[in-house]
């Protein structure tokens, strides 16, 4: 990717000096919000820029979503940094992008990075609840066919292939989980002491501790009041009828809103953005707490899995495969 930066304009824009690349499902919402709500911090209105994830298929969910294209737009995220010391932004898919890592790196090679991990049958668990309530996946048959996460893992193969019947424009499951492969694109670039690897169930436990952590990490104040929102619960659709509607309205006006970062903003002043995001999340959506998983599918997943576990392990230094449970399977 090579930066064209627009030569009428001189920027005197603070870059950004870290990123929360990953993965999503992961508390990552939490952290942002809570990351920018601290005085020394800045992160823009917009959470997940995805602009350093320019492999990713064009009609992925991640560019779908992708505010800006330029150099010059992504810049103007940050237009509006004052004294914070720390600049960051948090973009999920930079963690399973094959080029963010060294674009990241040829942006800024002193930026700090933080990688957040989750236990992958928790993970792929959410993860498919969250497919089945996007309205971004405009072909019914996978939403009919992803009816659990073992008939999502059966289609992961089909779904890469060109039959209409398995397309998706969400990303690969089984892609998504192979941690030790996505940490080490960014260890190529940033020495270990820039990455900062947390886990998920440690937030989980003591989120005010991590964001801490994550505070000490990026050089901020420590001693700032942390307060950490509940954010992304899991949900379910209300209704087919209802969905039917949002994935309509979703196709002809809201995915223009999210592609033009000008009409976003227009919007978001005139508060039409949370209007959308109250009747979102509140029509066609309703609370669902992640069922537990049966556990002969558990257990089942786990042992496919492992390798990708004892991988990570090694890779970061952490047991996970004792910490996830992976040691009895």
């Amino acid at each position: 990717m090579e930066f064209k930066k627009n030569k009428k304009k001189a920027w005197n824009v603070k870059k950004p000096n870290f990123f929360i690349v990953g993965q999503p499902r992961c508390g990552t919402t939490a952290i942002y919000l809570s990351l920018k709500a601290h005085p020394q911090i800045y992160m823009p209105e917009i959470k997940e820029p995805s602009f350093f994830s320019k492999d990713l298929n064009a009609k992925s969910m991640s560019n779908t979503l992708a505010f800006v294209k330029s150099y010059d737009g992504y810049l103007q995220l940050f237009e509006n940094v004052k004294d914070e010391i720390v600049i960051g932004e948090a973009s999920t898919n930079y963690l399973y992008s094959k080029v963010a890592a060294k674009e990241i790196y040829k942006f800024n090679h002193a930026a700090k990075i933080i990688i957040i991990l989750r236990e992958p049958i928790d993970f792929l668990s959410s993860y498919c609840q969250f497919v089945k309530c996007s309205v971004l996946e405009k072909n019914p048959d996978v939403l009919e066919y992803i009816k659990c996460l073992e008939d999502a893992l059966n289609v992961e193969e089909p779904r890469k292939k060109t039959d209409k019947r398995h397309k998706t424009k969400l990303l690969p499951y089984y892609e998504i989980i192979k941690y030790a492969e996505q940490i080490k694109r960014y260890y190529k670039y940033f020495p270990k002491d820039q990455v900062k690897i947390i886990i998920y169930d440690d937030f989980r436990e003591d989120n005010k501790k991590i964001l801490g952590e994550i505070l000490s990490f990026l050089g901020a104040d420590t001693h700032y009041p942390i307060n950490v929102p509940k954010a992304n619960t899991s949900k379910t659709v209300r209704d087919t009828n209802i969905s039917a509607f949002f994935k309509f309205f979703f196709k002809t006006f809201i995915s223009r809103v999210y592609s033009s970062r000008e009409l976003y903003f227009f919007l978001k002043k005139l508060r039409l953005n949370s209007v959308y995001r109250l009747l979102f999340n509140n029509v066609y959506l309703k609370n669902n707490p992640d069922k537990r998983i049966d556990e002969s599918l558990r257990l089942k997943l786990m042992k496919k899995y492992k390798t990708e576990v004892v991988k990570a392990s090694e890779l970061i230094g952490i047991n996970l495969v004792k910490k996830w449970g992976y040691d009895v399977v």
